[in-house]
C-alpha cells in the first residue's frame, strides 16, 4: 500500500522459513527485498556478487592480453608474421581472437583453425610414433615443430592412410607453406632414400630398396595431399602406407637445425637489448643520444637534495609520456614512430606503435623497453611547460630553444661546415680496400654482399659524401677477396 502524502515505509519481511540459506544465492532472497532494493535504487547482494564476478572476469581477460599477445593481434591484422608463430602465442587465449576486432581474411581464418587445432583434446602424442607418415616427415623437415608432427599423426597407422595424408594437406595449407618448398622437401626425402641414408617400410611392413627409389617420386595432388607414385604416373600409387622410421628421420633432420624459430628471434632481440642498455650505461647521462622513458620519469620525479623518487609523481610523468605517444607527439614528418622498442617479443616492432600505448595497463610492463632520442625529450619537455631535469641539460642552445625557433638556427650552423676536397677514384678505393681488410676474420672474408654494406657503413661515416660507389666497391670486393671467401651455397646439402 501507499500513503497518500508519498512512499511507503519498508514493513518488515516474513521471517525466513526454516532451513533457507543465509548467504548470497542468486534467487534465494524473499521478493520483498528485491522490490525494495527495486525502489529505492540500492544494489541488491546479488547485484553485486555480478558484478564482481563480471570485473573478475575483466581482469582475467586483461592478464590475458599480454604485451606480446596484442602485438601478435596487430600482426595478424596487417597481415604481418608467420601463422605458427602467431597461433603458438594466442594458443593460451583463444578468446582474444573473438574480442580483437579482425578482419575475416584468409590469415586470420587460418590461424583460428590451426589455434583450434593446438587446442584439442590431445589423445595421443603423435611426435613420438615409432613410425611417422611421409606428410609428418614433410612437415618435420619444414618446420622442426614437435606440435606440428603431432597434429599430422594417424596414430602409427590406427587411424589409417587417409586420415594421415589428409592431415597433412590441412597442416600445409594452414601454415601457408609454398608448395614448391612442400615439393622441394619431398624431392630431397627421395635423394636421402636413393642414397640409402634412409629406408621406408610399406604397408606389409616390407622396407622399399634404395635401387627400387630410381622409379619412385613424392608428389603433391590439387589438395597438397602427399603420396608415392611410380614413375611419371601421379595416378596410381607405387605403395600404401609408407612410413619411416622416427629415429631415422630425427637422425637426418635434426631439430638444432632449426633457422628462424620464434625463440632464436626472441634470444636476438635480447641479446640486441643487452647490448644496447650496456653501450648506454657506459656513457654518462649528461651526454646520452638516447633515453629510456623510466630515465626521464625518474629524473624528473627526483626528490630536491635526495635520491629518493617520489612515486606518484613518477606514475604521473609515465602516464604523461604515455598520453603523448598516443597523440603521435614523437613521430616524424612521415607519421613514423621515433620511440624505440627494444622488447625481447619476437614479434615486436622496432618503431614502437602508437596504438600499443592506448592501454594503460598494458603500457606499464613494456615501458621501461621504450627510449627516446634526446632533443625529443626535451622539445616534449619544452611542449608542456615542465621545468627540463637538471641531468639531461645540455650546454647547446638547441636545448633551450622550442622547435619552432630552432627551425631558423640549424641550417645556418650547417652552412657553416667545410666540406674536405674531394678524393680521387683511386683514393676512393684505398679507403675502401684498408677499411674491407678489417671485416676478414681468420683469412675468411664475408659474402659480398654483407661486406659491402659493412663497408659503406664505416665509409659514409669516415668520408660522407667522399667515398667509392655502392657498385663499384661489390666490384672491388668481388675481385680483391675473392680467394678469401668461402664459396656459395650448402655444402651439406647433396644435389
Amino acid at each position: 500500500m501507499r500513503n497518500e502524502s508519498g512512499r511507503q515505509h519498508p514493513q518488515p519481511r516474513p521471517a525466513a522459513c526454516p532451513g533457507q540459506a543465509t548467504g548470497v544465492q542468486l534467487g534465494a532472497r524473499h521478493h520483498y527485498d528485491v522490490a525494495l532494493d527495486l525502489w529505492y535504487g540500492r544494489k541488491s547482494p546479488e547485484s553485486e556478487a555480478l558484478d564482481k564476478a563480471a570485473a573478475d572476469h575483466l581482469a582475467a581477460l586483461k592478464s590475458m592480453l599480454t604485451p606480446e599477445r596484442e602485438a601478435a593481434l596487430r600482426n595478424l591484422e596487417t597481415g604481418k608474421g608467420s601463422t605458427l608463430a602467431i597461433a603458438k602465442i594466442l594458443q593460451p587465449a583463444p578468446h582474444l581472437l573473438d574480442m580483437w576486432h579482425l578482419p575475416d581474411t584468409q590469415p586470420v581464418r587460418k590461424v583460428r583453425e590451426f589455434v583450434q587445432i593446438l587446442n584439442a583434446p590431445d589423445e595421443w602424442n603423435g611426435f613420438l610414433d615409432g613410425y611417422w607418415t611421409i606428410g609428418q616427415t614433410l612437415l618435420w623437415d619444414l618446420t622442426r615443430d614437435p606440435e606440428v608432427v603431432d597434429e599430422a599423426s594417424n596414430d602409427s597407422g590406427r587411424l589409417g592412410e587417409t586420415w594421415g595424408q589428409v592431415k597433412a594437406a590441412v597442416l600445409i595449407d594452414t601454415l601457408n607453406l609454398p608448395r614448391e618448398h612442400v615439393q622441394d622437401a619431398a624431392d630431397d626425402l627421395r635423394r636421402r632414400c636413393l642414397d640409402g641414408r634412409m629406408t621406408a617400410i610399406d604397408g606389409q611392413n616390407r622396407p622399399i630398396p634404395a635401387i627400387e627409389w630410381r622409379h619412385l617420386k613424392i608428389v603433391l595432388d590439387d589438395e597438397n595431399v602427399p603420396s608415392l607414385r611410380v614413375g611419371q604416373s601421379t595416378i596410381v600409387p607405387a605403395y600404401s602406407n609408407v612410413v619411416f622410421l622416427r629415429v631415422d628421420v630425427l637422425r637426418e633432420f635434426k631439430p638444432a637445425e632449426i633457422d628462424g624459430d620464434t625463440q632464436e628471434l626472441a634470444e636476438r632481440r635480447t641479446r640486441l637489448a643487452d647490448w644496447f642498455n650496456r653501450r648506454q650505461r657506459r656513457i654518462p647521462l649528461e651526454e646520452r643520444c638516447w633515453l629510456s622513458l623510466i630515465e626521464i620519469a625518474g629524473q624528473y620525479a627526483r626528490k630536491a637534495g635526495s635520491l629518493a623518487i617520489d612515486e606518484t609523481e613518477h606514475e604521473q610523468i609515465v602516464e604523461e609520456l604515455r598520453n603523448s605517444i598516443v597523440a603521435g607527439e614523437f613521430a616524424d614528418k612521415r607519421g613514423r614512430s621515433r620511440v624505440l622498442n627494444l622488447h625481447p617479443s619476437p614479434v615486436a616492432e622496432s618503431r614502437f606503435d602508437p596504438l600499443s600505448a592506448s592501454h594503460a595497463d598494458l603500457f606499464r610492463p613494456i615501458v621501461e623497453h621504450l627510449w627516446i632520442g634526446h632533443q625529443d625529450c626535451v622539445d616534449w619537455f619544452i611542449r608542456h611547460r615542465l621545468d627540463l631535469p637538471h641531468r639531461l641539460r645540455r650546454e647547446l642552445s638547441s636545448t633551450v630553444l622550442p622547435e619552432a625557433a630552432r627551425v631558423d638556427v640549424e641550417p645556418r650552423t650547417l652552412a657553416k661546415r667545410v666540406r674536405p676536397a674531394n678524393k680521387s677514384f683511386k683514393e676512393k678505393e684505398a679507403d675502401a680496400l684498408e677499411t674491407a681488410k678489417t671485416f676478414v676474420i681468420d683469412g675468411v672474408a664475408p659474402c659480398v654482399k654483407e661486406h659491402a654494406t659493412a663497408v659503406m657503413r664505416v665509409l659514409k661515416r669516415q668520408h660522407p659524401q667522399n667515398h667509392i660507389r655502392r657498385e663499384d666497391l661489390e666490384r672491388l670486393l668481388a675481385t680483391q677477396f675473392k680467394a678469401q671467401r668461402r664459396p656459395q651455397g650448402n655444402p651439406r646439402r647433396t644435389r
